[in-house]
């Protein structure tokens, strides 16, 4: 697994490490942070996830699967 963003930060905490974008003059997140597993490709204005548990959050994600692409607003 792989995770690319302009910035990632790490929550000693709750040991979570949040990824996002940066948002362009028109405010748009661009580029944004890209998670990918295997062959799988998710992309989303922020991703969290938690070391300890293994789960994550994304918001704004979209990814393909064969040739169906999937959004969502919300994913876990």
């Amino acid at each position: 697994s792989q995770l690319t963003a302009d910035n990632i930060s790490f929550n000693w905490q709750t040991n979570t490490v949040i990824a996002t974008g940066k948002k362009n003059e028109a405010g748009k997140v661009d580029p944004r942070p890209v998670f990918q597993n295997g062959d799988t490709k998710y992309i989303a204005e922020e991703i969290r996830y938690n070391l300890q548990s293994g789960r994550g959050k994304a918001r704004q994600l979209f990814t393909t699967k064969d040739e169906a692409l999937i959004r969502a607003n919300q994913a876990k």
